[in-house]
């Protein structure tokens, strides 16, 4: 479960498998028991809503969980919706969602078929990403081949995948995208959610440009001010200060205030001592 981050921040990624502009669904209260396992996918199937911000995600994959437990075929009802010319785009993505803690190397070939040309692009979106999740040779090189796909939104999805495991080629294809006449806020929302933490150090312009931008996510917002608290240097402090004034959320503002703070702090301390003072 914990290997599957489209539950915690990285759902916002997820929304993406789907090309058209969805809200980030809410995880809802805590799991409650299925009465009967005869009547599991009827009742995953009463989940998704019209939006994906009203639909009880948390729920959906419980039952997922209970239909996986019941051996090799429990998940194939949601296997169909996935696959489905008649599904709609939220119940492809909540299926992804459902889907997603387990995928396996089994899967990878049935889910490379669904990413082939003719397919509708939420549904190959999304199966490049369940393809993102599992390790193995054969899905690595499919999603490398669809980094070069003519849709925009496939190759994107296959991008993003390989960057969520630091994949070095990625890393260059995602700030060709990010500089692109074509990139949008959403795209840079994923993209700050996605990017290797280990890598943000040596491309901070990135984490700089959305601190400023209101059009971009808060999550993701937030996010790049951590990353730049940690990381950022006194160009980065300029830069955090030159949108301060204009900044209308009390909640950013401060957040601004702590990572510019934090860097200053830093800043000031001599080589190899901590802002506690500790060596």
């Amino acid at each position: 479960m914990r290997r599957y981050i489209c539950l915690i921040i990285g759902m916002v990624s997820l929304v993406a498998c789907s090309p058209r502009d969805a809200s980030v669904p809410k995880v809802l209260d805590s799991p409650r028991a299925v009465e009967s396992n005869t009547d599991l996918m009827g009742t995953w199937r009463s989940i998704p809503q019209e939006k994906l911000e009203d639909t009880d995600v948390n729920r959906a994959v419980e039952i997922a969980g209970q239909m996986a437990a019941q051996g090799p075929q429990g998940l194939e009802p949601i296997f169909e919706v996935l696959s489905s010319k008649d599904a709609r785009p939220v119940e492809k993505i909540v299926a992804t969602i459902s889907l997603g803690p387990h995928v396996n190397k089994a899967h990878v070939s049935r889910l490379a078929a669904l990413t082939e040309t003719g397919n509708d692009q939420t549904l190959r979106g999304c199966a490049v990403h369940l393809l993102g999740l599992i390790a193995d040779a054969e899905a690595d090189n499919r999603i490398r081949t669809l980094m070069e796909d003519p849709d925009f939104h496939v190759s994107k999805e296959a991008v993003f995948a390989l960057l969520r495991r630091g994949d070095d080629t990625a890393v260059q294809k995602v700030l060709e995208l990010w500089k692109a006449d074509t990139m949008t806020d959403e795209n840079r929302n994923e993209i700050i959610l996605a990017f290797p933490a280990d890598r943000a150090k040596d491309y901070l312009f990135i984490y700089e440009e959305v601190v400023c931008n209101p059009n971009i996510d808060a999550i993701a917002r937030s996010h790049a001010l951590n990353l730049l608290g940690m990381l950022g240097n006194t160009v980065t402090v300029e830069k955090i200060e030159a949108c301060l004034d204009t900044e209308k959320s009390p909640q950013m503002r401060d957040m601004m205030n702590a990572a510019k703070a934090a860097i200053l702090a830093r800043e000031k301390q001599p080589a190899g001592e901590s802002a506690d003072g500790e060596g």
